[in-house]
């Protein structure tokens, strides 16, 4: 809502009365975040009210156009940041980017923090915007395309699996529709990428579409997969798949990611996974090893701590006579202190 639409009231009557105060003059009733609500669900409904409040801004007679992680949180679809920036596309005569900082938020006994609010030059052409909540954001390949240029490889790698997914309709169950139809997608997205050939980012952005996956289901499957890219030799990249079907007593097992050739595979337990049983978990753990796969497991825990994680995946690796490096090549960059904190991430 807006300042005009809530009358003179003051800022301590609108917190009395249950307004949170998105950005200057916009607030967002508190009743539209639910009481019992998990603390990522609090920080991604302020996320989308956030990207939200960017739209009923007007720059001359052209309305924004939502791009970036904020696009595809109000699209439901997986981002590394939880807590996201928000970013538009917007015709200027200017030739200069504004950015903002959007103040934090507090709900439900959840901190949310501060965010940039990010402008990016030149609109999208009226004829493909897509319509969501309300609100213009860019189609899905353009997307896809802003973020490999101007994130982070993390979460850049996240937000183009995640766009790759949906366009795909991924299916395990049926990998050669899914995977033909993931190979439109990432075309697709290739010809974007080709008009903006030459720019700032778009050469790591080729790199990044060249690896990103519609099998990554989660932002923690996105990270492992990407570090495996880093640290494994050439050879074995090319033999790395996601959703490998593995047969086991009559049942199938689908590894977030595998190298058959090796029979390694690479699982990330995030807390989805934690709803099987111990008995079930360490049954299948020996048919897989009886089937002669080793299986290397990642815990949400592990993500905190690069370094950790990089020399336990190496211990791992280099166990199953596989020659694998620490992280280096032009896809890695070192992660930050922001992308790795508890309240900025999925």
């Amino acid at each position: 809502m807006t300042r005009a639409q809530l009358g003179r009231m003051t800022e301590r009557e609108l917190w009395r009365d249950g307004y949170l105060r998105i950005r200057r003059g916009i607030y967002l009733p508190r009743s539209c975040v639910p009481e019992e609500a998990p603390r990522w669900q609090v920080r991604q409904t302020v996320t989308k009210a956030r990207a939200i409040s960017a739209s009923l801004k007007r720059y001359g007679t052209a309305p924004p156009i939502l791009t970036l992680e904020s696009a595809l949180v109000l699209h439901g679809m997986n981002t590394w940041t939880n807590t996201a920036d928000v970013a538009y596309r917007i015709e200027s005569n200017h030739g200069s980017r504004k950015s903002r900082t959007l103040p934090p938020v507090s709900a439900n006994g959840v901190s949310v923090c501060a965010v940039t609010e990010r402008q990016l030059l030149s609109t999208v052409a009226h004829d493909r915007l897509v319509e969501v909540a309300g609100v213009l954001t860019a189609p899905l390949d353009i997307i896809a395309v802003d973020c490999a240029r101007h994130l982070h490889p993390l979460p850049a790698m996240v937000a183009t699996s995640s766009v790759l997914t949906r366009l795909s309709g991924f299916d395990r169950w049926n990998p050669e529709r899914s995977r033909a139809l993931e190979l439109a997608a990432r075309n697709a997205i290739r010809a974007e990428l080709t008009l903006v050939e030459g720019r700032r980012g778009s050469r790591r952005a080729a790199s990044i579409l060249d690896i990103a996956d519609a099998g990554i289901q989660t932002p923690g499957e996105g990270y492992l997969w990407l570090l495996l890219h880093c640290m494994l030799p050439e050879e074995s990249c090319r033999d790395l798949v996601t959703q490998w079907p593995i047969s086991l007593d009559g049942r199938y097992y689908f590894p977030d990611a595998a190298l058959p050739a090796s029979l390694v595979l690479f699982e990330f337990d995030g807390f989805g996974k934690m709803r099987e049983s111990e008995r079930d978990f360490l049954s299948r753990q020996r048919a897989l090893v009886r089937a002669g796969w080793t299986p290397v497991r990642v815990d949400q825990g592990q993500l905190a701590n690069t370094e950790a994680l990089v020399a336990h995946l190496l211990k791992e690796l280099r166990a199953c006579g596989i020659d694998a490096h620490h992280p280096c090549g032009p896809l890695w960059k070192p992660l930050t202190r922001e992308l790795l904190a508890p309240e900025r991430r999925f």
